[in-house]
């Protein structure tokens, strides 16, 4: 993955928040990109640009796609939604480049 045409000052990798911080954090972004997690999630319910990024847990199982809310997938079918392999560290097949271009493409519409 070549990043080398990105200005730096345009990412910002977050710290810990609370949950009134976070959210004023996310209304101030113009994409979130994250695991299945709660800012993720946030993005989505404040209707701001999202890619949310699936591994063990299935994104038919928590997500809606929209035209600004995206999602990528390891591809993992479950059979017991109650017993999620937590070691399964299968989101590491996800290329970055996959990620890249979502995110090129929802940046771009702004």
């Amino acid at each position: 993955l070549n990043l080398s045409g990105i200005d730096e000052t345009h990412i910002e990798l977050a710290p810990k928040f609370n949950l009134e911080e976070l959210m004023a954090f996310t209304k101030m972004m113009d994409l979130i990109i994250g695991n299945d997690s709660g800012p993720t999630h946030l993005a989505f319910a404040l209707n701001k640009a999202s890619i949310t990024i699936f591994g063990a847990t299935p994104s038919y199982r928590n997500a809606f796609q929209t035209h600004i809310n995206k999602i990528i997938d390891a591809g993992k079918k479950i059979q017991n939604a109650k017993h999620i392999d937590k070691s399964d560290f299968c989101i590491t097949r996800i290329e970055e480049e996959d990620i890249f271009k979502l995110a090129k493409g929802l940046l771009n519409e702004k």
